[in-house]
């Protein structure tokens, strides 16, 4: 196996390396449209009284 742990990923997927990396570092970036939509599910559960933590 190759030393580059990002080798094998992209090999898999047919990718390049570069690009593999800025979707790994995207993935930990919050969505700007994900942290609309849970705000408002987490407003209409607060006004529907349902305080249970759903994930």
């Amino acid at each position: 196996m190759a030393r580059n742990p990002a080798a094998a990923p992209c090999h898999i997927f047919e990718m390049y390396r570069s690009s593999f990396r800025h979707w790994q570092r995207s993935a930990n970036e919050p969505d700007g449209e994900r942290v609309v939509k849970c705000s408002q599910v987490m407003e209409a559960r607060n006004v529907s009284g349902e305080n249970e933590h759903i994930e």
